[in-house]
């Protein structure tokens, strides 16, 4: 009994340890900001409707990136694949604002001459900022 209570103990020390939660992952975030330019650097396959979706509304962005937050693709990710451009490696395109709390992203793609909407985690996850891969 008394090594459950240390256990206990051990365990509630550990958790508040006072590393405030999130600062370790702070240190490298990336600030996206209007008029930066991203290039894909995944590879993506040549077939016609194989690549990186760019979504031309931001609400399919949107239930895309809560269908994953929450793992509840049956009532968020109905998404018209006629409602996505996709792009291939080495395309490049051009922040314009962060939408719906910063968890979308609107791009204005070179290929596609229009604006489009990206999940915020995909554009990390996928893209290099251009200025990056140049210094």
């Amino acid at each position: 009994m008394h090594k459950i209570y240390q256990f206990i103990l051990i365990s509630l020390l550990v958790s508040c340890s006072g590393i405030p939660e999130g600062s370790l992952s702070k240190k490298n975030e990336i600030v996206i900001a209007p008029d930066q330019e991203w290039i894909l650097v995944t590879r993506s396959s040549n077939f016609p409707y194989v690549g990186e979706p760019l979504y031309m509304y931001s609400s399919d962005a949107l239930n895309t990136y809560r269908a994953r937050e929450y793992n509840e693709w049956d009532v968020f990710a109905l998404v018209d694949s006629r409602n996505l451009k996709r792009i291939k490696k080495d395309s490049k395109i051009k922040i314009v604002e962060m939408v719906h709390n910063n968890k979308i992203v609107k791009v204005k793609s070179a290929d596609h001459k229009k604006e489009l909407y990206i999940i915020k985690e995909d554009l990390i996850r996928k893209f290099e900022l251009i200025e990056e891969i140049n210094s």
